[in-house]
């Protein structure tokens, strides 16, 4: 392993960190909007924050993501 290749590997852990923080946001926002939704309109139909959630997360990890050429 060269010193590019170590350092294009130290740069790939660190946006991988970067994404993750990204995403628990997004699942700490749904959480809170679940229990929100739920007393508000009830926990029979909240539990759908949780699919709009993962829509979410796929639309800004293909966005984040580089196109491999």
């Amino acid at each position: 392993m060269d010193t590019k290749d170590f350092v294009d590997h130290l740069f790939s852990e660190y946006e991988e960190t970067l994404e993750l923080r990204d995403f628990k946001a997004i699942w700490i926002f749904a959480a809170g909007l679940f229990i929100l939704l739920g007393f508000i309109i009830g926990f029979k139909f909240s539990w759908l924050v949780f699919i709009f959630a993962v829509a979410v997360q796929l639309a800004a990890q293909s966005m984040m993501t580089k196109p491999r050429s």
